[in-house]
């Protein structure tokens, strides 16, 4: 988490022109996770969407998952929790924390077990239907300087003094902090050997884990700082005439994302690099300054752009300004021209926040309307026992009261390019606009969750005569999915809602 907060059978399927029901051997079966080209005759895809290995757009949905941020870095949540994404939560989705102090925890040797460790809960997630985002994590660069992520090793921080600080991402500020990053950045000077074993542990992630079959992506580092260069005043959208943040984002940081992500291409030809803006500022809607990085994979580009959202006074007061708090609005706008010039796939890869705060549900609401408006995937931050999580911190992780505007449908995979979705929390219903591709002939798939807010089943309306499409559905993960019988290009709009309503 990024935050400076000091600073401030009921179910039934109806047709709009005649009515069409899932047979009972039809069966909603496409909830395998696979990413990929094999298997597609999708070649030309958009670069601005994730895709399965039949072609068709994903929208992810899920959480980050709580580990334990010392060696070993074991899961703070047992299997039999993660195993409840999808069947109770519709989730499809796990950003999961990786760190370099376990990979290469001394230089230029990799800890095989550890790789070992991650591979079997990549199995489990595989089993489950879970898409897995890797994520190498740090905060506050490293152990030896309070934080985590970084080896003591790799950790320069010229003997400067570090005093871990009450809110603890102002311990960014400390000087020893500061060095520890500034040496990383140093790649021209004489500290590029750091940046280099940096890709030599994600290279050994990426050759052993590209051809596992839940991983979708690698996120290349958690909230990169600027070290030294950073500017505090830039999160209260007033930042200094002087700001040294244009210059840190072209002239440091841009070039240690693309020499990574062409180092590690060639381990790896077919899954998404995602990359984050630098902390702070940009989490809380403000500007960011990354010129545009490019993929040398061919057929096309694979990147994905990974902000995390946060507002600092939210934090700060621990109540919510409905009207008065623009972080939401802020991020939509500048997040939207980022995607534009990057030109990349965007997942709003954490936001999070204590649920008990004062008008915590118009947060969330906010932030999940923005985010279908943007038709984008997201991760919650975090998957653990109480706390911010959506789960309790008792014997049996219960559901904590956030989780009923946490699940939500939404549509899971698209056999075509999506226009628009949105879904109502206040009806539960939901509206999808996509153009259908006639390559892909997998169906459409969309979470519906008929048992929390669907008692009296559902209705589906399409705009379509009813004989050329039909429908399936998978009680167990409460999926829903569409083909089409007669496939073409016409623009499809699709609304399903409550029985009744």
């Amino acid at each position: 988490m990024t935050r400076y907060v000091a600073l401030l059978a009921l179910f039934a399927a109806a047709g709009c022109q005649g009515a069409a029901t899932a047979s009972a051997d039809a069966d909603a079966t496409s909830a395998d996770v696979c990413v990929g080209s094999a298997g597609s005759a999708v070649t030309d895809q958009d670069p601005q969407f994730l895709y399965d290995c039949e072609g068709r757009v994903l929208i992810l949905r899920g959480a980050n998952a709580g580990n334990d941020k010392s060696i070993p870095h074991n899961l703070v949540m047992p299997n039999a929790d993660f195993a409840r994404f999808g069947p109770d939560w519709g989730m499809n989705f796990l950003r999961f924390l990786i760190f370099w102090d376990g990979i290469e925890p001394q230089k230029g040797v990799i800890d095989e077990a550890y790789l070992d460790r991650i591979q079997a809960s990549l199995d489990f997630f595989a089993q489950n239907h879970i898409y897995v985002l890797l994520d190498m994590h740090q905060d506050v660069w490293g152990p030896k300087v309070t934080g985590d992520g970084a080896p003591a090793w790799a950790t320069l921080d010229d003997g400067l003094p570090v005093q871990a600080q009450p809110i603890w991402s102002m311990t960014y500020l400390q000087p020893g902090v500061e060095a520890a990053f500034d040496h990383f950045w140093n790649y021209a000077g004489t500290d590029a050997d750091l940046q280099d074993h940096y890709g030599f542990a994600w290279e050994a992630i990426v050759k052993r884990f590209h051809n596992h079959p839940a991983v979708i992506g690698y996120d290349l580092m958690n909230e990169p700082n600027a070290g030294s260069m950073v500017d505090l005043t830039e999160m209260l959208g007033t930042p200094q005439a002087d700001s040294q943040s244009p210059a840190f984002d072209a002239q440091k940081f841009a070039p240690f994302y693309q020499r990574l992500i062409n180092r590690l291409r060639a381990d790896d030809p077919d899954h998404w690099f995602f990359f984050e803006p630098r902390f702070g500022a940009p989490s809380t809607g403000m500007p960011q300054f990354l010129p545009k990085l490019t993929d040398p994979r061919t057929p096309g580009p694979r990147l994905a752009y990974a902000p995390h959202l946060y507002s600092v006074s939210f934090e700060a007061n621990q109540s919510f300004d409905v009207t008065g708090d623009h972080t939401v609005a802020d991020w939509q706008k500048n997040r939207a021209i980022d995607q534009q010039t990057q030109n990349s796939a965007m997942l709003m890869g954490e936001w999070g926040f204590d649920y008990k705060w004062a008008n915590a549900p118009a947060a969330m609401a906010q932030i999940l309307t923005m985010a279908d408006q943007m038709m984008l995937g997201w991760a919650y931050w975090a998957f653990g026992p109480g706390g911010w999580s959506f789960v309790n911190g008792d014997a049996t992780h219960s559901e904590a009261p956030s989780i009923v505007q946490i699940v939500r449908a939404y549509p899971r995979r698209i056999a075509g390019k999506p226009t628009a979705f949105l879904y109502d929390a206040d009806k539960h219903t939901l509206h999808l606009e996509f153009v259908p591709d006639p390559r892909i002939t997998a169906p459409t798939e969309l979470y519906i969750p008929a048992k929390r807010f669907f008692p009296n089943g559902y209705s589906v309306i399409v705009n379509r005569p009813a004989a050329q499409w039909q429908t399936a559905w998978d009680p167990q993960l409460e999926l829903l999915t569409l083909t089409l019988l007669t496939p073409d290009v016409t623009p499809l709009v699709l609304d399903v809602s409550p029985t009744g309503s």
